[in-house]
C-alpha cells in the first residue's frame, strides 16, 4: 500500500476540481437571479398595498395607470368602483375582491415570497461555502506546483 493511500487521500484531477468550481460559480449565479427576481416581486406587492391604501384614503375621481411594467404608456381612467379590484391569483387567473380582501392575499403572496428568499438565501450560503471551499483546494494545489517548481 503507497503512502497515500494510507493517509486516506483521494486523489482527483486539478482539471476537474476546476470544472466543479466552474458549475459551482453557474449555480450561484442562478440562485443569485432568481433572489433578485423574488425580491422584484417583493417590490411590485409593495407598490400593489400603497395603491390599496390610496384608494382608500383618497377616494380618487381619475388614476393614470401603467400599460406595462416600464411605464411606455399610460392610461387615464376613472373607476367605476373604487372598493374593488382585480387581484391576480396564479396562472393568468384574476378575482374581483375588495380593498381588503386584496390586502390579504398581497400578505399571503408576499409571505411565500419571503420564504422563498429566505430558503434560496440558505443555499446560497451553502454553495458559497462549497465554492470558497473548492478554491482553496485549487489554491493549495497551485501554491505546490508553485512549490516545487522553485526547488527544482
Amino acid at each position: 500500500m503507497s503512502n497515500k493511500a494510507q493517509e486516506g487521500r483521494i486523489v482527483v484531477p486539478l482539471e476537474s476540481i476546476i470544472a466543479e468550481l466552474n458549475e459551482v460559480k453557474k449555480y450561484i449565479d442562478t440562485l443569485q437571479a432568481h433572489i433578485d427576481q423574488i425580491t422584484s416581486e417583493l417590490n411590485e406587492i409593495n407598490s400593489s398595498r400603497n395603491f390599496l391604501s390610496e384608494l382608500k384614503t383618497s377616494k380618487p375621481k381619475e388614476l393614470i395607470i401603467p400599460t406595462d411594467r416600464r411605464g411606455y404608456v399610460l392610461a387615464k381612467v376613472q373607476p367605476t368602483d373604487l372598493e374593488k379590484v382585480l387581484v391576480h391569483i396564479g396562472l393568468d387567473f384574476y378575482a374581483e375582491v375588495n380593498l381588503e380582501k386584496a390586502s390579504e392575499i398581497l400578505t399571503i403572496i408576499e409571505k411565500d415570497l419571503k420564504e422563498g428568499v429566505r430558503n434560496l438565501q440558505q443555499e446560497l450560503s451553502r454553495a458559497l461555502g462549497y465554492y470558497q471551499h473548492l478554491q482553496n483546494i485549487v489554491n493549495q494545489a497551485l501554491a505546490k506546483i508553485q512549490q516545487a517548481r522553485t526547488s527544482r
